[in-house]
């Protein structure tokens, strides 16, 4: 910094600043060792503001990339299983809280913004703990966001610039609610035709801490607990969308990965096969699997014979079922693989498990002192079950495996033996058949509730206890035994519809409603019913919204991320296909490897 004169030095930063708002950048100042050399510049120009703005802007922007803030996504280069947390974690918040006394309220805000990104340990516990802090956060950035650009500069020209104090944010809430509440869709603009730069804003908005506080919710949208939180505020969703219309295209990135999260394991679902429609055999609706059917797929039931209006449910016969995941599905380690996206990335990226912030509510320590994960197991099934070839009637009838190890063996957890009989597999292998009640053919309930004191098992409004009894945590295939050779075998399950894997035990209630689910549920929804989220994203402004995105190389792997996710949701499949159909069909194409397996991903779920 001593080599240049100030003004080059003070344009040089700021350049860089702007450059690490892009996340393939990001990564090329880690490589280049930022943090060191900006730290030592820092030191050397202390009394510069407009340097330390420029430094802390860089450094903020570089801690928000996914590798280097979010311990489970890792850099699949980097040996050993340690988070790759850059800046370096502790010493980088010591330095931040070394900010939060600069005389420049921009530093400040900055600083404090982002270590409040960064400790995330703060929302553990109950929603209500951490409800007060987002509201807060979230009237901070709807005031400040640069989707609101048009707005504010009008505003400027003739008041002067709006000062976000606490009276401000308060109005901002009262005032949006009042706004938003009856018609939040009709707020969300058209694209402008036009793509806001960085610098066009900084004079308007904030378009630096709006990227890290939209980093912070993107995180915290994967939470079960906080996802309602989210989108009962009014304001939310619509500057959601115009951030990603109109705004500054490191913001639209991160707006469009909040949405992508908000679909990504509602209600703790880890899976979830509709099969609502025929060609719908493997889209996971959890958003959290990519799941594939085996080379023999399974078929459609007959016409009139499904759930839910007579369409939904498959039937696997000989050879034919669906992988879950290779290494087998535990929802004690929910996989992380959808978790995140970066145009670099690929899937060994987000490789490792999920990192809740509140574990305790998915496992337990069961009566032998292990830590086992707590579980439910659902699906509609057709009875009596169908015979997948003739005279085959007498093999058993696999609903779910285990994924073989040479440590472990092939087991089945789940099965119906040739008498009709079902047979549950404990994680030691010992097998309980279950004498249930006689059933009437058509479609019925079962679900396996995983629980401290073992297992129940449910069929329709019957159920039965197996205290100390655990089915082992893992799910490799889903309607027929998994063969070594990653084939599946000669025990198809028959007909099933709805098949769900939740990581947590559901309670008697929650059985109940299930089996009492309707045609008209489905339909018109329900708060209880998992595709509730996707229902209040299911409007033409939020996929016109995400369509715009996908111009951008940065923001149109996020946005391929949240169509994909869309979806699995059945009435925006035609409207996916009608607004971006084109344009998807030219990014599988795409030189950049993750821009083609969203895309690939998205196709795959339009079926």
């Amino acid at each position: 910094g001593r080599d240049l004169p100030m003004g080059i030095l003070q344009l040089t930063m700021d350049t860089v600043a702007i450059l690490a708002l892009q996340r393939e950048m990001q990564e090329e100042l880690k490589a280049y060792r930022i943090w060191k050399r900006l730290k030592r510049l820092s030191r050397v120009e202390e009394q510069h503001n407009g340097i330390q703005l420029a430094i802390l802007r860089i450094l903020c922007s570089v801690a928000m990339h996914p590798t280097h803030r979010i311990a489970w996504v890792k850099d699949p280069t980097q040996p050993g299983d340690i988070a790759s947390f850059y800046p370096p974690r502790e010493e980088f918040c010591a330095w931040l809280t070394s900010k939060l006394t600069s005389r420049d309220s921009n530093v400040q805000t900055l600083a404090s913004l982002t270590l409040t990104a960064l400790q995330d340990d703060r929302l553990t516990g109950t929603a209500e703990l951490g409800s007060s802090l987002l509201t807060t956060l979230t009237a901070w950035w709807t005031l400040n966001t640069t989707g609101r650009f048009d707005e504010h500069r009008k505003a400027a020209d003739e008041n002067g610039p709006v000062v976000a104090d606490s009276a401000t944010l308060e109005e901002v809430l009262r005032r949006d609610s009042r706004e938003i509440a009856e018609a939040k869709f009709d707020l969300v603009e058209e694209h402008k035709g036009r793509h806001l730069s960085v610098i066009q804003t900084l004079s308007y908005c904030a378009p630096y801490e709006s990227v890290v506080v939209l980093s912070m919710f993107s995180r915290v949208a994967l939470e079960p607990k906080f996802k309602s939180l989210f989108l009962q505020q009014p304001c939310f969703l619509p500057f959601l969308l115009n951030t990603i219309t109109n705004g500054v295209w490191p913001e639209a990135r991160e707006a469009a990965d909040c949405i992508a999260n908000l679909c990504w394991h509602v209600d703790h679902l880890c899976c979830w096969l509709k099969f609502d429609s025929p060609n719908s055999l493997a889209a996971d609706s959890s958003n959290v699997l990519l799941t594939l059917p085996s080379s023999r797929k399974p078929l459609p039931v007959d016409l009139g014979r499904g759930m839910y209006g007579g369409v939904w449910g498959v039937h696997f016969g000989q050879e034919t079922g669906i992988w879950l995941h290779p290494d087998g599905l535990c929802t004690q380690h929910v996989p992380a693989t959808l978790t995140s996206a970066s145009t670099s990335d690929s899937f060994q990226h987000t490789a490792g498990p999920y990192h809740c912030l509140d574990e305790e509510l998915t496992h337990y320590t069961s009566a032998d002192k292990t830590v086992e994960g707590a579980f439910t197991i659902t699906t509609w099934f057709l009875w009596p079950l169908k015979a997948h070839r003739a005279g085959a009637s007498e093999h058993d009838k696999v609903l779910v495996s285990a994924h073989h190890s040479h440590e472990r063996p092939q087991r089945t957890q789940i099965k119906v033996n040739s008498q009709g009989q079902w047979i549950i597999t404990d994680r030691r292998g010992q097998k309980y058949k279950v004498a249930t009640p006689t059933l009437q053919a058509g479609w019925h309930l079962m679900a396996l509730v995983s629980h401290r004191g073992g297992t129940t098992f449910y069929i329709d409004g019957w159920s039965r206890e197996l205290e100390g009894v655990w089915v082992l945590n893992n799910f490799c295939m889903v309607g027929n035994e998994a063969r070594d050779e990653e084939k599946a075998g000669d025990s198809a399950f028959g007909a099933i519809a709805d098949f769900r894997i939740y990581a947590r035990s559901l309670d008697a209630e929650d059985v109940k409603f299930m089996a009492e689910c309707s045609a008209q549920v489905i339909e018109r929804g329900h708060h209880k019913y998992p595709d509730w989220v996707c229902r209040q994203l299911c409007h033409p402004a939020v996929i016109a919204a995400l369509r715009s995105g996908l111009d951008i190389p940065d923001s149109s792997v996020s946005c391929l991320r949240a169509l994909g996710s869309l979806a699995t949701h059945l009435p925006m499949r035609a409207v996916i296909f009608g607004t971006c159909g084109e344009k998807i069909l030219g990014l599988i194409d795409s030189p950049q490897k993750m821009v083609q397996r969203m895309a690939c991903r998205l196709i795959c779920n339009l079926r």
